[in-house]
């Protein structure tokens, strides 16, 4: 991975990406998992929280915004470059947003 990753996500920083996807589909989630997502937040752990709303995205065909879907894959190759749930997961959610199944979130 190069410095090219490196300066995209300095530019937002785990903390923000946590938010930016928990605002993205807040009205998606349920209240138990909009609870866990505001407690994990807020003892710092992003990582967490973006793993966990990733799945949900999938599980649920949501959509982010396109932006949003970069910002993951620098994150994921930044924080997770071993770890093929991260891969699998974001590749199952471009496949949603590619084919546009009616059944995706906006």
């Amino acid at each position: 991975m190069g410095g090219e990753l490196k300066g995209l996500m300095s530019l937002s920083s785990e903390s923000d990406v946590a938010w930016e996807l928990v605002e993205s589909i807040r009205s998606r989630l349920t209240v138990s998992e909009l609870n866990n997502a505001y407690v994990n937040l807020g003892i710092g752990e992003f990582g967490t929280v973006i793993e966990t709303l990733i799945t949900v995205v999938v599980r649920e065909q949501l959509t982010v915004p396109e932006t949003l879907m970069g910002t993951l894959e620098t994150w994921r190759a930044l924080h997770h470059p071993d770890g093929p749930l991260s891969g699998r997961l974001m590749h199952q959610l471009a496949q949603c947003r590619q084919h546009g199944d009616s059944r995706c979130g906006a």
